[in-house]
Order: C-alpha cells, then structure tokens, then sequence
C-alpha cells in the first residue's frame, strides 16, 4: 500500500493505492471527508445524496440495467464524518466504469420524480 497525493484545482488530494493481483478486479473508492450525517446541517441531506446517487444517471432509465449486465457495483454511502462513492468491477470493464461513473456524477437525477421514489423507498425502509 502507498500513501500518495496529487493536486486537483488547486487543492492537495490525497491517495491510498494498493495492488493486490490475486483477482481480475478493479476496486475504486472515493471518500469526502467532513460531508456524511452529522457535516450536513440539515438531517438526512447526506442520505438523500447517496440514494438520489444510487438511481443512476438523468436522461439514462437503463442506467442500474448497463452497470449490471457488465457485473459492475457503484454506490454511495454515508458515513457519520464521511461520503463515499465505491465502484467495483473486473479490469477489464474499468475503462467503461469510470465512464459510466462520471455521467452519474454529471448528471445526477435531481428531479422531483426522483425524489419521490427516494422518499417513498426511504419511508418504507424506516
């Protein structure tokens, strides 16, 4: 494992990478500090995020249907001091994962259909 860092923006970013060659996997993990419950001044922001995250990208209905027929795992979480987006697939659809993840990140589905759905699935969880 090695602790790396690299500049975006003009802010120092920094990277934990690790190799392990014993699978064919590729697993990727990005964590924002300071951004999960107890960050956000409004209870539950960060979970609505996450979940909003998790049904794909704007203008995609087939969005969760593409990542699975490849076999490829993205989601957000919340942590208490945290926010993370994890995606693991095979190396050998990496390349289409990352595409796939920054669409979502692009264009998220932030639209009141979508938040209903998150609402209502939200409400029967509880």
């Amino acid at each position: 494992m090695k602790l790396l860092s690299t500049e975006i923006c003009g802010y120092k970013v920094p990277l934990v990478y690790e190799l392990d060659e014993s699978l064919e996997l590729v697993s990727l993990r990005l964590v924002f500090k300071n951004a999960g419950k107890i960050a956000c001044k409004i209870p539950g922001t960060a979970y609505l995020l996450a979940r909003i995250l998790e049904e794909g990208a704007k203008g995609d209905a087939d969005f969760c249907k593409k990542l699975e027929i490849k076999g490829i795992e993205l989601l957000a979480q919340t942590g208490a001091e945290s926010f993370s987006i994890s995606l693991l697939c095979l190396k050998e659809h990496f390349a289409y994962a990352l595409n796939m993840l920054n669409e979502l990140l692009s264009t998220p589905k932030f639209e009141p259909e979508c938040f209903e759905l998150v609402k209502t699935k939200t409400l029967g969880y509880i």
